[in-house]
């Protein structure tokens, strides 16, 4: 996932999602990772670039929005990124309790599983 990020520091989303997730996620399940799972921390981990400087793009959105300074923004988006950093550290640690909701769906109650 640290490509992914540092991808995401200089690309926007979409072509991070198309370069990356075709040749990673079959090597993920091939290492037995559940394709669901490993596409909530992809996105999640791309989004988390996309809010992260010095080239998160988002930021610059906001600042031209906002009208706010970039260095006070950068303040900002710390504290909000502090949050989706321990979010994507739950959703890699605990997959199983965050899939259990799709795999019920799909009719397979026992199919989440945790990155090995």
């Amino acid at each position: 996932m640290a490509i992914v990020m540092a991808a995401g520091y200089i690309l926007e989303k979409m072509p991070v999602s198309v370069t990356f997730e075709p040749t990673m996620a079959p090597i993920a399940v091939v290492h037995g990772a559940d394709p669901v799972h490993f596409l909530v921390i992809f996105l999640e981990g791309s989004a988390i670039s996309f809010i992260t400087s010095p080239f998160g793009l988002n930021l610059f959105v906001a600042k031209d929005v906002t009208g706010i300074p970039f260095a006070k923004l950068v303040c900002f988006a710390m504290m909000y990124l502090v949050g989706r950093v321990i979010a994507w550290l739950l959703i890699d640690c605990i997959g199983a309790l965050f899939l259990s909701g799709p795999a019920v769906q799909r009719g397979r109650p026992n199919r989440p599983q945790l990155l090995k």
